[in-house]
């Protein structure tokens, strides 16, 4: 038998540890597939108990919307995990029109996209279980309406929702504002706020869609207080849509990043998109009323988008929040005393 070489014997083990190499090579591949896949893979998460903040309140500072935001994204990520959620509501103390809508869209979505894995406990608080009671939101998280709604800080809001453009729903609180306003000031109101009804049915969401909208409205010894919700693509998404709008705003941001903030507040004026001269002048017939009325203010969110107007400071200003809301939120104060008008 030949005696294997020096050279040959070298060949053969560098041939076998390249086959080493290669078999180690597809077993890292092996188990680094795995491993990335079980870290994309989403885990199933148990039930999570969220406590409410205190004070369910949106429009305000950069802190206020953080707070709210941090509930709501707590919520939505367990969600998204696949996992139970049970709100805790009894640390509320105090609710906003701007909060409660704003909760009633978002619990609205989660039981609807979710069924059966949101649950909650009832509120400590008298005055905001009569609240939540009456807008349907313990019913919508499966709790039973045990209390008898009494209380004036709940009794003296009208609260309306619809999905068309028929605006009789707001009807009592037109006739209870005309004893208040006047019936010209009153007609000015129910134009502006029926205007924004339909922009919402018209122009915030698809046409095969429900076109679904909340209002708050109240009236205090010197205000008339307005809060409209919608859950729809958003000011700034439907703004282009209009025609002449992108032109405009072209001329008025060149050379400049088009935000929501900026959008938002071109938003304020211009033509609708049915070329007629009365529609689309839901906004700025607000945003004038505000500055021509003492002690009144105005104020829009819409996904990233901030825009907000005081007569009493003469401000008007737009601004760009960190995280995005669904659809549009507007705030209104207008004051009712005989010598508002400036």
């Amino acid at each position: 038998m030949r005696r294997p070489t020096k050279e040959s014997r070298a060949r053969e083990w560098r041939r076998s540890q390249y086959v080493v190499k290669r078999h180690r090579k597809a077993r890292r591949a092996v188990f680094s597939t795995r491993s990335r896949e079980a870290r994309q893979r989403p885990r199933r998460a148990s039930r999570l108990t969220v406590v409410a903040p205190k004070e369910v309140r949106f429009h305000g500072g950069q802190g206020t919307r953080a707070v709210f935001l941090e509930f709501v994204n707590k919520v939505n990520t367990q969600l998204k995990l696949g996992g139970a959620v049970r709100l805790d509501l009894r640390a509320i103390e105090v609710l906003h029109p701007c909060g409660v809508l704003l909760l009633l869209s978002h619990v609205r979505n989660w039981a609807t996209a979710n069924p059966g894995c949101v649950t909650a406990s009832y509120p400590s608080d008298e005055v905001v279980e009569q609240m939540l009671q009456s807008v349907g939101v313990l019913e919508r998280l499966g709790l039973e309406s045990r209390a008898t709604v009494t209380r004036e800080e709940v009794t003296r809001w009208f609260y309306f929702k619809g999905d068309s453009v028929d605006a009789s729903p707001i009807t009592p609180f037109m006739q209870a504002a005309k004893e208040r306003l006047g019936v010209a000031n009153q007609s000015a109101l129910y134009d502006s706020v029926v205007e924004a009804i339909t922009n919402v049915t018209q122009h915030a969401y698809e046409d095969d869609v429900l076109k679904r909208w909340w209002m708050f409205a109240s009236m205090s010894p010197t205000h008339v207080l307005v809060s409209i919700l919608d859950g729809g693509r958003s000011i700034p998404g439907t703004l282009l849509e209009k025609p002449g709008v992108k032109d405009q705003v072209r001329q008025w941001y060149w050379g400049k990043k088009k935000t929501d903030s900026r959008m938002l507040h071109a938003a304020m004026g211009g033509k609708s998109r049915t070329q007629l001269c009365y529609r689309g002048k839901g906004l700025p017939d607000m945003l004038e009323s505000t500055k021509v009325t003492a002690d009144s203010s105005l104020a829009i969110y819409s996904r990233r988008g901030v825009f907000f107007c005081d007569s009493t400071s003469k401000r008007e200003e737009h601004a760009q929040m960190k995280d995005p809301i669904d659809g549009t939120l507007l705030l209104w104060s207008l004051k009712t005393a005989e010598d508002s008008q400036e």
